[in-house]
C-alpha cells in the first residue's frame, strides 16, 4: 500500500510539473524546433573547440539528430518524442560518437531555458568519468553525497571502474549508492537522470551483481542506443 502511495504521490508530481513546463514553454513561444536548433548548434561549437574544425563544416549524424529531436521533445513534452515524460534517460554508445557532447549540449539547453524562459527543468551536468581519473580521496565522498542529492542531473561516462573501489581499506559501492539514491528520487519525487555510458545494459546488469537494482534502473530508465561516427576522428 505504501509503495502504490509513493508511486501515486510522485505520479501526480510529475504530472503537474509536466503541464507547467509545457504552459510556460507555450507562453513563451518555444518550439521544439527551437529548442532542438539550440541545442545542435551548442554540440556543434563544443566539436569544433574540441577539433578544431571550424563549426560550419561540421554536421552531425542521423542517429545523433534523432537523439536531441527525443530529447527535445522530452525537455518541453510535445507529447509526441520518443522518449517517455516520465522515464530517465540511459544512452549507451562507443567511444567517440558524441554521447558526452549531446548531454552537455542537452545540460546547457535546460539551463538557458530556465534562465530566459523560466522553465524550471534544468539539469546539474556531473562529470563522474573524468572524477574517477584521480586518486579516491575523501572528497570523492562527499562528492558522492553531493551527487545524491542534485534535483535533475546528467551522470556522464558511467564506466565499469566506478561501481566500486577501496577507501581506507574499506569497499565503497559508489555506483551502486548514487543510482540507487537516482531511482529513489524518481521514484518520489520524478527527479529525472540522464547517463551516458559505453556500458550495454547487460554490461550494466554484470556490474551491479544487483539483480534488484537492476530491475529498478529498467524500470526507470528508457535505453537509447547512440552509433555513428567517430567525432574525435575528424
Amino acid at each position: 500500500m505504501k509503495t502504490n502511495m509513493t508511486k501515486n504521490t510522485s505520479d501526480k508530481i510529475g504530472r503537474f510539473e509536466a503541464y507547467q513546463r509545457k504552459v510556460r514553454a507555450k507562453q513563451s513561444n518555444i518550439s521544439k524546433q527551437k529548442v532542438c536548433e539550440y541545442m545542435v548548434i551548442t554540440a556543434v561549437q563544443m566539436i569544433s573547440k574540441q577539433t578544431g574544425i571550424k563549426a560550419s563544416e561540421i554536421k552531425l549524424g542521423t542517429e545523433q539528430i534523432e537523439l536531441i529531436n527525443g530529447l527535445s521533445d522530452w525537455i518541453i513534452l510535445n507529447g509526441a518524442g520518443e522518449f517517455n515524460p516520465d522515464k530517465s534517460i540511459y544512452i549507451a554508445g562507443p567511444i567517440g560518437v558524441g554521447k558526452t557532447t549531446i548531454a552537455r549540449a542537452f545540460a546547457k539547453t535546460t539551463q538557458a531555458l530556465k534562465l530566459n524562459f523560466g522553465i524550471d527543468y534544468d539539469f546539474y551536468f556531473a562529470d563522474v568519468g573524468s572524477r574517477f581519473n584521480k586518486s579516491i580521496v575523501e572528497g570523492d565522498l562527499r562528492y558522492l553525497n553531493n551527487l545524491t542529492a542534485v534535483r535533475h542531473m546528467v551522470l556522464d561516462e558511467v564506466r565499469e571502474d566506478q561501481f566500486t573501489f577501496k577507501h581506507f581499506g574499506n569497499q565503497i559501492n559508489f555506483m551502486p549508492i548514487l543510482l540507487n539514491a537516482r531511482y529513489k528520487a524518481w521514484l518520489n519525487r520524478r527527479t529525472q537522470t540522464v547517463i551516458t555510458t559505453n556500458l550495454k545494459p547487460r554490461g550494466l546488469q554484470d556490474n551491479l551483481k544487483d539483480p534488484r537494482l537492476y530491475d529498478r534502473l529498467r524500470q526507470q530508465y528508457h535505453i537509447a542506443t547512440l552509433n555513428g561516427p567517430n567525432y574525435r576522428h575528424l
